[in-house]
């Protein structure tokens, strides 16, 4: 199962479908708690690309959704469980882009998946002069642990 992400603007498109792809090389294992390109629906004229097909996460909600009624422990894990995953993308030179509880996915496991590679910067979470670089994930990493607290 897959969800359709829409591309409705290309240089989002064009950032998110390489980090995608960039996901299935050796570098990044399967066990990284990332999305997955799961295919391109395109138009009719078989050029146009409408939007992504990502892997679908089951039985998942927003972090910030989940939170609300998460213990101590929980949400300690999350913040582990993220930090983890924005220091292997560091480590295989990829940025996040987007950090802020909204592209975080707690699964039905209680796992905390990392979503939405195509770059932006969310008022409040990261500095827009820190947007798409690694000093603005950490910055929205350190938003994103304070948030969960």
């Amino acid at each position: 199962q897959f969800h359709f992400k829409g591309a409705f603007e290309q240089q989002s498109l064009k950032r998110e479908l390489d980090m995608l792809l960039r996901f299935r090389s050796d570098s990044f294992p399967d066990d990284l708690l990332v999305s997955r390109l799961g295919g391109l629906v395109t138009w009719d004229d078989g050029l146009s690309i409408m939007g992504l097909l990502v892997e679908y996460i089951h039985g998942s909600k927003t972090l910030g959704y989940a939170a609300e009624d998460a213990s101590k422990a929980e949400r300690e894990k999350w913040a582990q469980q993220i930090r983890a995953t924005v220091k292997k993308l560091h480590d295989a030179n990829v940025t996040w882009g987007d950090v802020k509880p909204d592209n975080v996915l707690i699964d039905a496991n209680g796992d905390a998946w990392v979503i939405d590679f195509g770059g932006g910067c969310a008022e409040g979470w990261v500095d827009q002069e820190l947007e798409g670089t690694k000093e603005g994930d950490l910055q929205g990493l350190s938003s994103v642990e304070n948030f969960l607290g």
